[in-house]
């Protein structure tokens, strides 16, 4: 329709320099062939401008849907991170696709991501973990599981992060080895954390068994003679600390705050408990147990967050420690390392801002010929 518009128009221009002395009223005619062409034209234009305005539309709303597909807002949020050969070790995308959407999501909701899970919706965590995890996960091969108790049971256990002193030391006798033995070691057997990239936690070993966590909440009963398999129980998120053995219990924390006792000989939960009521609280200190009462130390990803997330009110986690019953999982005290309740406050140090070329925001007064913060003293409210 346009181009036949614009071929109109061409005939018109060419009517009136091009006259026909022939003709009566050449030029009449002429006016009058403009007037009805001028008024198609216009008509074809009407039918044109809505037409562009709906593929206006249609661009606008195909780019929004564009820009909350979770392709793209992986390549906006993650892709600078994980592409091959960034400086933090953090894994390609091929590595995430063999891991769970669960597993991902998890890591963008209290895991390392946290960070850059708190700038997004709950509805684009998951959007974002579906796309790139997988919806099946990498089950244990029923060959790999236990199919009878330790064979042999050592002495030398190593029980939860430490000894009592908290010197890490092993003697020798426990731990059979020399200066002249050490340089001998010999792969025995390996085993794969399934579907996670990461497992932090010091392995404890008691009874001829090994208690670990990984970055997924799965902690596992391995025979440290085989590596195989005997239970694996699900927290609700990573667990980095050492698990501690004691009353046939195993006591582990996770990165929501949470305390577990489950069995030590087939991993049935016997408790769960809050360690701290903050939504930030973790834990990432391994607990201790002592005459009956497991001692953990709880930490908060409140500073981190505050680091990442310029809307976030910063600092209302305290830190501390808790003691629980080690039988019912009951809080019996809690100590904390900040003794004041965190309340609302004017801020005592004013950031000065100054706009230009750069913007320059610091603490303090800014020199407004060079931008620079003095070293003076800080103003207060």
């Amino acid at each position: 329709m346009l181009l036949k518009a614009l071929e109109i128009s061409k005939l018109d221009e060419s009517c009136i320099s091009n006259p026909k002395p022939e003709i009566a009223n050449w030029t009449e005619v002429c006016r009058r062939l403009t007037s009805n062409l001028k008024s198609r034209i216009s008509d074809l234009r009407c039918r044109i401008r809505p037409i562009s305005k709906f593929l206006v539309v249609i661009s606008l709303f195909s780019t929004q849907v564009f820009a909350q597909a979770p392709d793209a807002q992986f390549q906006m949020r993650c892709s600078e991170c994980h592409k091959a050969g960034n400086a933090i070790n953090a894994p390609l995308p091929d590595t995430l696709r063999q891991m769970t959407w669960q597993s991902i999501l998890a890591a963008l909701e209290t895991g390392k991501m946290k960070g850059v899970g708190d700038t997004l919706t709950a509805k684009e965590r998951e959007s974002i973990a579906r796309y790139i995890g997988s919806d099946t996960s990498a089950a244990i091969m029923p060959s790999a599981k236990c199919s009878a108790s330790p064979s042999t049971v050592a002495s030398n256990d190593w029980n939860g992060w430490s000894d009592a002193g908290n010197t890490r030391f092993q003697p020798a006798r426990l731990a059979g080895l020399t200066s002249q033995t050490t340089p001998k070691l010999k792969l025995k057997w390996a085993f794969g954390f399934p579907g996670v990239t990461t497992a932090s936690g010091t392995p404890t070993i008691v009874g001829g068994k090994i208690f670990i966590g990984a970055a997924d909440g799965a902690v596992y009963s391995l025979d440290a003679n085989t590596g195989c398999v005997y239970w694996t129980y699900a927290a609700a998120a990573g667990v980095r600390v050492s698990p501690v053995i004691g009353n046939g219990y195993a006591y582990f924390g996770d990165l929501r705050g949470n305390v577990y006792a489950v069995n030590a000989d087939t991993g049935a939960l016997i408790w769960r408990t809050r360690a701290d009521d903050h939504p930030l609280a973790v834990i990432t200190g391994s607990p201790k147990l002592e005459s009956g009462r497991l001692y953990v130390p709880v930490s908060g990803r409140d500073e981190s967050i505050a680091a990442t997330n310029a809307a976030y009110e910063c600092c209302t986690f305290r830190g501390s420690i808790v003691a629980l019953d080690a039988r019912t999982g009951k809080r019996v005290w809690q100590a904390y390392t900040v003794d004041e309740t965190p309340k609302p406050r004017p801020a005592r140090i004013k950031p000065a801002r100054k706009h230009g070329d750069p913007r320059v925001l610091r603490y303090g007064r800014v020199q407004q010929s060079t931008c620079k913060a003095k070293p003076s003293t800080r103003e207060r409210a």
